[in-house]
This record gives structure tokens, C-alpha cells and sequence, in this order.
């Protein structure tokens, strides 16, 4: 067998492998050999039917059936000859048969990037450490007042800014070439939609002014009309530039009554008696937590820029795409999640999934680069450190770590897994033997606070 290999772009590949006419009589013959064990031609005896009929009369599908053992065969062996790392399923282009009998394959293949590793020990990398202050701690706790505050109705005075009104809604599309004063008087007809428990919090950010200011002092029972002008960049399609006579009539007010820091909000929260002192302390430890857990994210950050910076190679092609729509596709399943139906917002999704072009490429360049160091540095998952991954992942997202594993087994998803615990280590590696410079910063930022309540013990 003959093997050539021309390169292509975006780390494609062209495999040629020429088989000789001798090597297609063979596997012909034994096939045919196979046949005339079991055929029945009549005229001749069960077992008894020569090789040339045999040749003769199924030629085209003896020939078939070589090619369709000759192909695997010989691309295994020239994958392992010439070194490559296919990705995916590769195509078959092209089936030439020759009069010499030789047959002539070409398969289009899509390879793991080929690159010279740079020196990845002793790199300078930056690592960010916040230190967790009073204030962080008092801001994690006003997080949990939040959490536990309660609505008390309103009775004495009309509804201002924090107060959440909850009213019965009815809301009618005004034509698009009524303005002014005529809108006023666009009210009757049937109404286009009814919401019969709305509820808004007054002042709160993002609510329209137009609601805003219509439900602003007023009172329970009290009924109201009035029109809301729709941004055209609105984030419902249904509502955007659009103008709504609506009809309301409030059936409640309330107020959000946060608790005080007192022993009873402390036996609330954690379940258990203790002091304010000590309550702050669990408080403080884990923020802590949640700071060194972002001090290493930062220092892996730098690291994975590091390499990343330092090792500039072209991508497959078709993983950078099909990591593009995972990251978007995780986009949507969070918005879905949080209680936002992506369909419902004026957004163009192709180019939210662009936008992911420059991080997928980061993320797929650092897996290569790191999975090289895993090779060279001979490190391997252990079936227990698996185990543990699966525990995580299942506890992450409640689910259970036996139906986990079965998935991903069944999804072949095993061996991904294996190896970003193997990358992990080599990240590790890397880091280990940095030259690191340490920036410390005064503070946490609000997404370490909320990260931090998780954290407390509690």
C-alpha cells in the first residue's frame, strides 16, 4: 500500500492510499473463497462451486466487499504510520479503480493541530489576591437580609419608590398612527391581552418610566388608565416600538421589611444558636474561601494567557465552530434558567454566536497546548479522580452521579472528561513552576460576595 499526505488549511488534510493490484486479488480471492463455502449455484454441489464462477459472477460485489476491508485496514495503518491525530469521521472523497486492478482512495481528513511547544516552566504570571474587608462582610449579610426580607402591606399613605404594587391589568395596542392627545381617547374595543396578577416594584431598575410613574401614588382600589410607550429596542418583539392603552386596578401595596442583624436573624439563617460575632466570623471565612478560589482562577487565567500568547497555531475548523455553539448554547440554557425565554428577545443570535469566535479559540488553543504537557509529563485521571469529577458535576446540577455516569458512557463523554482532569493537573504543573508576581487588592467584587454565601458554613 502507497500512502500520501498533502496538507490543508484550517488543519485539514488530504489521505491517499493506493492499493496494489496485488493486494486487491487477494482480499478478492479470500472473499470469494468465503462465498463459495456457502452459495448454492445450480449445477454444482453445496461447497463444490469453483472460484473462477465465483469471480465471474459476483465480481462487482466481491469487489466491494475488498474495498470495504481493504479501506479500514489501511487507514488505521497509515494513521499510525504517519502520525496523525484524526478528529471526527473522515470522508471518503474519491474511489478510483485502475485497469492494473489497483484502486486509488482519497479521504479528507480534519487533524489535531501540529505545533512546537514552547517552553512552559518558570513562566511570569500575575496573581490576584483579594483580601476580604469589614465592608465585604457587611455586604454579604445585607445580601442575606435581602434574601429573608418579608412584604408587609401598605395602608396608611399611597405607593412610592421600593414599594411593590401588585394590580389587575388589561392592555390594548393603540394603532401606530394615533398620537398625542387622540391616544387618550383610543380606549375602546376589545382588549388585546390581561394580566390579572402584575406586580412591579416601584423604582426598581429597568422598569419603564411610564409604569413608574402611573403607579406611583396610588392607593389599593384605586383604578387608572394610562398609555405606555415601548423603546423600538425593547427586549420583547411583541411590545418593542409599540404604544399600550392599559387599565389597571391596584389590589395591593406593599413593603419589603428587611430584618435587623439580631441573634433571631442569625438562628434564621444558620439554623443554630450563636452570636452576631461568631455569625460574622463564618461569614468572613467564607468569603475567604471564595477569594482564594478566585485568587487561583486569576492565576490560572494568566496562565492559560501565558501559554496561549506564547503557542499560535491554526485550529480545527470545525471544532472552533462547534465550540462556538456550545458557549451559545449555554448562554441560552442560562437565560432559560433565570426565567428569560431567549425567543422573546430582540437580539440577532448569529452574531451572539460570533462573539464567542475569540474565547472558544483561547479555550480550544489552551486544551491542546495543555493536553501536549499532559503527554510530555506522562499524566494521567486515575478512575478514582474521575469519580470524584462525576460526584462534583452530578452535586453541581442535581443530579444523580450513577445516571451521570451512564450518560456520558453512553455519550462517549468519558474520555473528555479524563482528560480535562489530566489538563487540570497540567495546568497545575504550570503554575507550580511559575515566576509569580502577587497583586493585592482590597475588597471583593459583587460576584465574589454572592459566590461567597455559598461559603459560609452555614
Amino acid at each position: 500500500m502507497n500512502i500520501r499526505v498533502t496538507d490543508q488549511e484550517h488543519c485539514k488534510k488530504e489521505l491517499i492510499l493506493e492499493f496494489s493490484s496485488e493486494e486487491v486479488l487477494a482480499e478478492t480471492d479470500s472473499a470469494a473463497a468465503d462465498l463459495a463455502r456457502t452459495l448454492k449455484v445450480p449445477g454444482f454441489r453445496p461447497g463444490r462451486v469453483p472460484i473462477t464462477v465465483i469471480k465471474s459472477r459476483f465480481r462487482k460485489n466481491l469487489l466491494d466487499d475488498a474495498v470495504s476491508k481493504l479501506l479500514p485496514r489501511g487507514f488505521d495503518s497509515a494513521v499510525q504510520e504517519k502520525g496523525l491525530r484524526v478528529l471526527g469521521k473522515p470522508v471518503v472523497t474519491d474511489v478510483k479503480h485502475e485497469t492494473d486492478g489497483s484502486i486509488g482512495v482519497t479521504f479528507n481528513l480534519e487533524v489535531a493541530p501540529e505545533f512546537d511547544l514552547s517552553v512552559y516552566n518558570g513562566l511570569p504570571l500575575v496573581k490576584k489576591v483579594r483580601t476580604v474587608t469589614e465592608s465585604d462582610i457587611d455586604r454579604a449579610i445585607d445580601r442575606l437580609r435581602e434574601r429573608y426580607a418579608e412584604l408587609a402591606p401598605v395602608e396608611d399613605r399611597p405607593s412610592r419608590a421600593g414599594d411593590t404594587v401588585v394590580a389587575s391589568m388589561s392592555g390594548r395596542f393603540l394603532p401606530s398612527e394615533i398620537d398625542g392627545d387622540e391616544k387618550a381617547a383610543a380606549i375602546e374595543g376589545k382588549d388585546d391581552f390581561t394580566e390579572p396578577n402584575f406586580s412591579v416594584e416601584l423604582g426598581q431598575q429597568g422598569l419603564l418610566p411610564d409604569f413608574d410613574q402611573a403607579l406611583t401614588g396610588i392607593s389599593p382600589g384605586d383604578k387608572k388608565e394610562f398609555v405606555v410607550e415601548y423603546p423600538k429596542d425593547f427586549n420583547s418583539e411583541k411590545f418593542a416600538g409599540k404604544s399600550v392603552r392599559y387599565k389597571a386596578e391596584i389590589i395591593s401595596i406593599s413593603v419589603k421589611e428587611v430584618p435587623d442583624v439580631d441573634e433571631d436573624f442569625v438562628q434564621t439563617v444558620t439554623g443554630e444558636d450563636k452570636t452576631i460575632e461568631d455569625f460574622r466570623a463564618e461569614i468572613g471565612s467564607g468569603l475567604e474561601r471564595e477569594a482564594e478560589l478566585r485568587a487561583k482562577q486569576s492565576l490560572n487565567g494568566s496562565a492559560v494567557d501565558a501559554l496561549t500568547d506564547r503557542n499560535r497555531f491554526e485550529l480545527p475548523s470545525s471544532l472552533v465552530e462547534r465550540q462556538m455553539t456550545s458557549r451559545t448554547n449555554s448562554l441560552l440554557h442560562q437565560l432559560s434558567l433565570s426565567g428569560v425565554d431567549p425567543r422573546n428577545l430582540k437580539m440577532d443570535w448569529q452574531d451572539v454566536r460570533e462573539s464567542q469566535r475569540a474565547i472558544a479559540e483561547r479555550e480550544l488553543r489552551a486544551s491542546f497546548i495543555l493536553d501536549r504537557i499532559s503527554e510530555l509529563e506522562n499524566l494521567t485521571a486515575t478512575d478514582e479522580e474521575v469519580s470524584q469529577r462525576i460526584e462534583a458535576v452530578a452535586a453541581a446540577s442535581s443530579e444523580d452521579p450513577a445516571v451521570l455516569r451512564a450518560r456520558l458512557t453512553k455519550e462517549n463523554a468519558l474520555d473528555s472528561m479524563k482528560a480535562q482532569v489530566r489538563n487540570e493537573k497540567a495546568l497545575d504543573l504550570v503554575t507550580a513552576s511559575a515566576d509569580v508576581r502577587i497583586e493585592k487588592v482590597d475588597g471583593l467584587s459583587e460576584e465574589a460576595i454572592k459566590g461567597g454565601e455559598d461559603k459560609q458554613g452555614t
